[in-house]
């Protein structure tokens, strides 16, 4: 896994359906206009073989661009929440999970 920045272990899982054991390795690819790449592949630890690599990318957003967006998009009534325990999102809060009607 030659990539910009691959980690040096993987993160390990079984598949659900055959009980064998999974590795699942991530690498890194940057950070460019606010959209962070990175490629991960998941493979029978077994047999090396590769059963999934996709590439990924994420946009970090504040909670107001999202509530903004929902809104743009039709959504109503848009709670945010601090995480699944379903306390109001405070100034410490690192995740949300936003709530909303269509």
């Amino acid at each position: 896994m030659g990539s910009m920045g691959t980690r040096p272990n993987p993160d390990r899982a079984v598949d659900e359906a055959t009980g064998d054991p999974l590795e699942i390795w991530t690498a890194y690819d940057g950070f460019v206009d606010g959209v962070y790449t990175f490629y991960e592949t998941v493979k029978h630890a077994k047999t090396d073989e590769i059963l999934v690599h996709e590439k990924m990318q994420l946009i970090f957003r504040t909670e107001e661009e999202i509530t903004h967006s929902l809104e743009q998009a039709g959504f109503a009534q848009v709670q945010v929440y601090g995480d699944f325990d379903w306390k109001a999102a405070g100034v410490e809060t690192k995740a949300f999970v936003f709530h909303s009607i269509k």
